[in-house]
């Protein structure tokens, strides 16, 4: 076949091709504009207008169009307040609407703005945003969330529809600071951070922006930045994603607020950028005070943490048994230290419910003491011939041996029990894990013979 006859054959199938297809864009219009039936499975904007006539698709889809502008709006948030823009100055095309279907599927309204859109909405944006906004932006976002008919209001953030990086609408969104004993550690690792931008939909991890500097300094001062960080990040509507807390609450640390890394355990903060927008955040150590600030566009919701139920958690109490106690006595040897509990919610401006977002646990300490071996004195009593019936309320167990010997208060009947929960609480202890047991009650007065622990291996 020749190259002419080719093109010829090629061309006349684009022209069919061509044909049908306007001829059937042209069929379904008039069928839109006749009586004819909507295809089957078809929606515009959530109203199901599925084999429906033409004429009273569109009559359905104008009521439901006039029923969503009567009772809705959008809201603009512009920083030192919200715009509340009418649907009044945008307007639902029914005949444009109707003439993109061609087949079943889900549709959208088209939508076109009143020419008092913008000047209403620019004539209310505080005059340091009028030049930078972005009205196309704006326009091309509201016809997209409102074609399909929302439920909810439409928000947005002005801050959204200006150029990245405007500084000088940048302002401080949240910070906060703690007070330092030692400082060196720290002051090496605020030279090494300073400041670092953090870009929409992000995660940060704080041992990735340490890890130059991290394994030269002590695992405090790494500790006390993760405290300031985590602290900084409550005041935003970011998200923590990994968070760990030390054995004891610090010194430098308020109470549900405070955050540890371990890097060789690879223990992380870790938080999301949960905005479309950037953030900077600043590290700044000024005596003894160590402070993170945010700076950015403002924040669309405004958030506080609020630190509730706050409990103590009593330490128990550890016998350990000695002759070098004198009999009948007690001799402290360390005292306790009491646990802490504490529950930490966030709250949203304009809404009635918290958002819990963690359970901090802090074990106590154990108290231990030492007293004189119950079986000694027992028998001590018995050579003197008074008798053990006299001291009704000691244990009567055989001799000890050895200088050092130590029990729980739980009941020697439940030796074994009472040995294993004890490693349990020191492994709680050890992690930070909640399950401490209340103190024991005494074992004076059980004929078997007490639980014992070897010397040293007191829990502390």
């Amino acid at each position: 076949m020749s190259r002419d006859k080719m093109l010829m054959l090629f061309s006349g199938m684009v022209a069919i091709l061509l044909t049908f297809s306007y001829a059937g864009s042209f069929a379904w219009s008039a069928t839109v504009g006749g009586e004819d039936e909507i295809p089957p499975a078809v929606s515009v904007g959530g109203t199901d207008i599925s084999g429906m006539e033409a004429e009273k698709a569109s009559e359905l889809l104008e009521m439901k169009a006039d029923e969503w502008s009567s009772r809705s709006s959008i809201h603009l948030y512009t920083g030192s307040g919200t715009l509340d823009i009418p649907a009044s100055l945008f307007d639902f095309q029914i005949e444009e609407t109707m003439e993109q279907i061609s087949s079943s599927g889900q549709y959208e309204w088209r939508v076109v703005f009143d020419d008092e859109f913008s000047k209403n909405v620019t004539g209310k944006l505080p005059e340091r945003l009028k030049s930078h906004f972005q009205m196309e932006r704006f326009k091309d976002e509201v016809e997209a969330g409102v074609s399909g008919l929302p439920e909810h209001v439409p928000e947005y953030n002005a801050y959204s529809f200006v150029p990245d990086n405007t500084e000088e609408l940048y302002e401080e969104v949240a910070s906060y600071s703690i007070s330092l004993n030692e400082t060196e550690g720290a002051e090496t690792l605020v030279n090494q951070i300073g400041s670092f931008r953090v870009p929409g939909k992000t995660t940060v991890s704080l041992l990735d922006q340490t890890e130059n500097v991290a394994d030269t300094v002590g695992r405090r001062a790494l500790n006390q930045i993760a405290t300031v960080m985590y602290g900084s990040v409550l005041e935003t509507p970011f998200v923590t994603e990994e968070r760990h807390i030390s054995l004891r609450l610090p010194d430098y640390a308020d109470l549900g607020k405070e955050a540890a890394v371990d890097v060789g355990n690879k223990e992380d903060l870790r938080f999301l950028n949960t905005t479309s927008m950037a953030y900077y955040v600043h590290l700044e150590l000024d005596g003894a005070n160590l402070e993170a600030v945010w700076r950015g566009y403002p924040f669309m919701k405004k958030a506080r943490t609020v630190v509730s139920s706050a409990e103590e958690v009593e330490p128990r109490k550890t016998i350990r048994y000695s002759t070098s106690v004198s009999p009948g006595g007690e001799v402290l040897i360390e005292e306790g230290k009491t646990g802490r509990t504490v529950q930490v919610y966030k709250e949203q401006s304009g809404k009635e419910e918290r958002q819990l977002l963690t359970e901090d646990y802090y074990p106590p300490i154990d108290t231990v003491v030492e007293r004189y071996p119950v079986s000694l004195l027992e028998s001590d009593e018995n050579s003197n011939g008074t008798g053990s019936g006299a001291e009704e309320d000691f244990d009567s167990s055989p001799p000890l041996t050895g200088e050092n010997k130590e029990e729980s208060e739980e009941g020697s009947s439940n030796n074994r029990k009472s040995e294993k929960e004890t490693e349990k609480s020191g492994n709680d202890r050890r992690t930070g894990e909640s399950g401490s047991e209340e103190e024991a009650d005494s074992t004076e007065g059980e004929s078997s013979p007490p639980s014992l622990w070897e010397p040293g291996n007191e829990k502390k």
